[in-house]
């Protein structure tokens, strides 16, 4: 099922570059690209800051925090209670969506560019 999922999602993701290509100026998909990657990159600061020390507040009480938890906080995950896993994950599916925004952004900025170079 995952497979499927995926493969639909590619597809989406190519026939949706394809459209904005054929319909969006460059210079508009430039702007929107930059604006959209700044905002993933601001948004990720606070919110791991968040994620991190929401993870820490879970953990160190209980003294579940292994040493350098930091490098792979998800494999802490599974230490969580569950009446306080939400508090956490909250961050994490947080922390994803902007880091998607910002990946969105860079291939907007590539797009562009491309479409840029063509045109020239």
């Amino acid at each position: 099922m995952i497979e499927l999922l995926t493969t639909v999602g590619i597809v989406a993701s190519l026939l949706a570059f394809a459209l904005t290509a054929a319909l969006v100026p460059w210079n508009l998909l430039l702007v929107i690209g930059s604006l959209m990657t700044a905002a993933g990159f601001v948004a990720c600061l606070p919110i791991s800051a968040g994620y991190h020390l929401a993870l820490y507040r879970q953990l160190k009480p209980s003294g579940l925090l292994p040493r350098r938890w930091w490098l792979s906080p998800s494999d802490c995950h599974s230490s969580l209670r569950p009446d306080r896993r939400l508090r956490v994950l909250a961050w994490y599916y947080s922390g994803i969506v902007a880091v998607m925004i910002c990946m969105t952004g860079c291939a907007l900025l590539l797009l562009a560019t491309a479409m840029a170079w063509r045109s020239a």
